[in-house]
């Protein structure tokens, strides 16, 4: 499978060199200068306006491009696509937003997926039809190291990705609420904090204290915070 990726900054050439290490053929155009970073082998550069006329049987092209103008980013899509061609689109936020682009891409006889990245993991939340997902799952492999979830139809990735942000947000809120409460309280001098939250997510939640948000942030001393880390 060959794909044409559409970056803005270094983490959109990340993805598309990701590709290319596992020996995949892709093609890259970036909207700015990323200054003299060198092509790795097997990702090539090419201009906008020379994506449609690209030697692929269908194109699939992963846009890391944030256009938050929707009639302008179809647009450019329009002048790219032909019927049959697959956007990957990893623009945008909203799911609602992703449905839009699914109908007016539709229309043109090119087919859509969401795939919102989770930060700094290059997790995948993928929304879109089963078929359409299944025909490039082994480029979303290449790229997120099988670390991907079919959400379900468009806008699914888009959606599920912001609920679990939100919950994360959640979180963290409240674990600075609830240390501030211990803080302020008779027990602050005594309690063990460094211990309770690793016998709360070991035994309790059976998780790795990684997975407590924010964790280390709430730490005084900073080396205390790598030993609860470490410890889990």
């Amino acid at each position: 499978m060959e794909a044409v990726f559409i970056v803005c900054d270094e983490k959109g050439m990340e993805f598309a060199e990701s590709v290319a290490w596992q020996g995949v053929k892709a093609y890259i155009h970036a909207t700015r200068d990323l200054g003299d970073r060198p092509y790795v082998s097997g990702l090539e550069p090419v201009a906008l306006e020379d994506i449609r006329a690209l030697p692929l049987e269908r194109k699939v092209i992963w846009s890391l491009q944030p256009l938050n103008n929707l009639s302008h980013q179809f647009d450019i899509f329009e002048t790219i696509l032909a019927p049959g061609d697959v956007i990957i689109d990893s623009d945008c936020t909203y799911y609602e937003d992703a449905i839009k682009k699914s109908v007016l891409l539709a229309s043109k006889g090119a087919h859509y997926l969401d795939a919102a990245v989770a930060s700094g993991v290059n997790a995948l939340f993928v929304g879109g039809y089963e078929g359409v997902f299944r025909s490039v799952e082994p480029l979303l492999k290449a790229v997120s190291l099988d670390k991907y979830l079919h959400c379900g139809p468009v806008g699914a990735g888009f959606f599920t990705a912001n609920m679990f942000r939100k919950i994360e947000s959640s979180i963290s809120k409240v674990f600075s609420d609830e240390y501030m409460r211990l803080l302020e309280s008779s027990y602050a001098d005594d309690l063990d904090f460094t211990g309770a939250c690793l016998f709360y997510q070991k035994f309790v939640k059976q998780l790795p204290c990684a997975t407590l948000p924010g964790i280390l942030g709430f730490f005084d001393d900073a080396q205390e915070g790598r030993d609860v880390q470490e410890a889990c």
